[in-house]
C-alpha cells in the first residue's frame, strides 16, 4: 500500500499530508463505517479506544480492512481494535497526524464529547440565569419571592417550561412572570389576567392560558400556595382567586338561600332582599369579586350536593331562619369561595352528599380544606341503609375509596366497598328536614 511510505515535512506539508490522508480516505467508501463507529466512540467517551465492529460487511469494506491491516477478513463480521488502526496510521508516512486531527478533517467539523457538551451547555445555562437574576436586581424585582421562585425553575426547569434553549424570549417569559407575581403580592385589589399582562408587557393576552407565560405563572402560582398542580378549570380559577386575579365568570358558581353577604361598604342588599323574601339566589364568580364576607344568624350552614333536594328544603324551610348551600355537584370555585368566606366567620357547616365514591370525596375534601368547621352529615351506615339503590357502583369508582383520608369515613366505606351500590340524598329527604330542625332550633 503506496501510503505507507515514511516521510516528514514541515508544517505546509503536514497540511498537504492531511489533506491527502484524509482524500484518501474518503475516496475509498469501505471506511465510511469504520469512520463513523469511531467518531461516535469518540463523542460519547471522550477518546478513541475499544472496538470497531461491521456487521454484514460490503465487498469494498472487506477489501479496505485487508489493505489497511493486512490480513483477510472472514464471516459476516468485522471486528478490530481503533488501536491497530492507529497503529497503521503511526507506521506510515502519516505519521504526524493525530487521528483525531484525521477525523475531524474527514467530517469537517470540531469533535466535542458528550461530556464537553453537556459543561458548555451547564455554563450556559447558569450565565444565563445569572442575566435574569441581574435584571430583576437593576430592576429592584429581586426579592426572597423573586429569588426562591429564580431556584425552582432552575431546579425543575422541565417542569416549568417547555423551552428547549435558554434565548431572549425565554429569558424575557421568567424576568415578567416573576415580576407578575411580585405585582400581585403587593397589590390590594384583583387585577383581570389581561390588565396584568398590559401591565407588565404591554401584551395584554401575554399571561393568556394557552401562552407559555400563562402556564409558567400557573406553575409557580400553584407552587407559591403550596397546591398540587393540576389542569382543572375550576382548581385553576380557585388559584387565580386566591392570588389576587379578578375572574370575570358565570361558568362558576353556587346557589345559596339565607346567607348574608358583605362588601366593604357594608351589608349587599340585593342578596339580602332575597333573604326577606324567603328565596334562594344564584351567586356567581362575577358577582363574588367585590364580597369580602359572608354569615348567616345561626352561624349554622346545611350544604347539599341535589339541586332537586337543596329546592325541596328551600320551599319546606320557607320562612325560617335556615342558612342553605347548594354545590350542584363537583365542588366550584365560587362554593369554595363561600365556605371559606362562612367558615372564617365562625359558621359550622354541615355537608350532605350522595353515598358513593364520588360523595364521599367531596366530603373529605371540604374537610381536608376546613377541618372541624365542616361536619359530615348523613354519612353514617344508618344513613346509607335507608339511602340505597339498586345502582351499582363500578370497580373503577370503587377505587376512588382508597384516597380518602378522613378517619370518619372508614366504617362507611367498608360498607360501600361490600354493597357496591349507591345511596342517594333523595331517598332520605324527611330524615334531613327532621336533622335541620334538631340542628338549627337545638331542639
Amino acid at each position: 500500500m503506496g501510503w505507507k511510505e515514511k516521510n516528514s515535512g514541515d508544517v505546509k506539508e503536514q497540511i498537504l499530508m492531511l489533506d491527502e490522508c484524509i482524500r484518501y480516505f474518503k475516496e475509498n467508501k469501505g471506511y465510511k463505517r469504520i469512520f463513523y463507529q469511531m467518531r461516535n466512540k469518540y463523542i460519547s467517551y471522550g477518546k478513541l479506544s475499544g472496538n470497531i465492529i461491521i456487521d454484514n460487511p460490503e465487498k469494498i469494506e472487506l477489501e479496505a480492512v485487508r489493505g489497511l491491516l493486512g490480513r483477510v477478513v472472514e464471516g459476516n463480521k468485522i471486528k478490530f481494535k481503533i488501536s491497530e488502526f492507529e497503529k497503521v496510521l503511526k507506521e506510515s508516512r502519516f505519521r504526524e497526524i493525530e487521528l483525531i486531527e484525521l477525523l475531524e478533517g474527514y467530517f469537517s467539523e470540531s469533535l466535542i464529547t458528550k461530556k464537553e457538551k453537556k459543561l458548555e451547555k451547564e455554563v450556559a445555562r447558569e450565565l444565563f440565569f445569572t442575566g435574569i437574576r441581574e435584571r430583576l436586581k437593576i430592576t429592584g424585582e429581586y426579592n426572597k419571592t423573586a429569588a426562591e421562585l429564580l431556584e425552582k425553575i432552575i431546579r425543575d426547569k422541565g417542569s416549568f417550561y417547555k423551552h428547549d434553549t435558554d434565548n431572549i424570549e425565554t429569558e424575557n417569559m421568567i424576568y415578567f412572570t416573576i415580576k407578575a407575581i411580585n405585582f400581585l403580592k403587593k397589590s390590594t385589589n384583583r387585577i383581570k389576567i389581561a390588565l396584568l399582562g398590559a401591565k407588565i408587557t404591554s401584551n395584554p393576552h401575554y399571561f393568556d392560558r394557552g401562552m407559555p407565560a400563562g402556564q409558567l405563572l400557573l406553575n409557580l402560582l400553584f407552587y407559591i400556595h403550596g397546591i398540587e398542580y393540576t389542569k382543572e378549570a375550576e382548581k385553576v380559577l380557585e388559584l387565580y382567586y386566591i392570588s389576587g386575579i379578578e375572574i370575570d365568570t358565570i361558568s362558576s358558581f353556587t346557589t345559596a338561600f339565607g346567607i348574608s353577604l358583605y362588601t366593604e361598604k357594608g351589608i349587599h342588599q340585593a342578596y339580602e332582599e332575597f333573604i326577606k323574601q324567603s328565596e334562594e339566589c344564584m351567586i356567581t364568580m362575577s358577582n363574588l369579586k367585590k364580597i369580602i364576607k359572608a354569615d348567616c344568624k345561626k352561624k349554622k350552614v346545611f350544604i347539599v350536593e341535589n339541586q332537586m333536594v337543596f329546592s325541596h328544603l328551600c320551599e319546606y324551610f320557607k320562612d325560617k331562619e335556615v342558612a342553605l348551600l347548594c354545590t350542584s355537584g363537583q365542588l366550584k370555585t365560587a362554593s369554595l369561595i363561600l365556605i371559606d368566606m362562612l367558615c372564617k366567620e365562625g359558621c359550622t357547616l354541615y355537608y350532605s352528599g350522595d353515598i358513593d365514591p364520588e360523595g364521599i370525596e367531596i366530603a373529605d375534601k371540604l374537610i381536608q380544606r376546613r377541618g372541624n368547621k365542616i361536619i359530615p352529615w348523613c354519612f353514617t351506615i344508618e344513613d346509607y341503609k335507608l339511602n340505597i339503590s339498586k345502582k351499582i357502583i363500578s370497580e373503577e369508582s370503587i377505587k376512588k375509596l382508597e384516597k380518602i383520608k378522613s378517619d370518619c369515613f372508614i366504617e362507611l366505606i367498608e360498607e360501600v366497598k361490600k354493597e357496591k351500590r349507591a345511596g342517594y340524598q333523595e331517598l332520605i329527604l324527611d330524615k334531613m328536614k327532621e336533622d335541620i330542625k334538631k340542628i338549627n332550633w337545638d331542639l
